[in-house]
C-alpha cells in the first residue's frame, strides 16, 4: 500500500465495486485499516461486496 499512499483510517470510494479490479480495491484497504465505500449498480450484489472486507469493515 506504499504505491497507493493508504493509511489505516483514510476512507475511499470504489465504483464497479462487485467485479474485477473493484473487487480487489475493497479488500486492499480494508486490510490496511482503511474504510471503503463501495458502489455497485445490481442492489442484490451488496452482500456479495460487503462480504469481500473484513467483517464488513466500513463497506456499504
Amino acid at each position: 500500500m506504499i504505491l497507493a499512499g493508504i493509511r489505516a483510517g483514510d476512507r475511499g470510494l470504489i465504483s464497479g465495486a462487485a467485479v474485477g479490479v473493484g473487487t480487489a480495491m475493497v479488500e486492499v484497504p480494508a486490510v490496511c485499516g482503511a474504510y471503503t465505500v463501495a458502489g455497485v449498480r445490481q442492489p442484490g450484489l451488496h452482500d456479495r461486496v460487503k462480504a469481500l472486507a473484513p467483517d464488513g469493515r466500513g463497506t456499504s
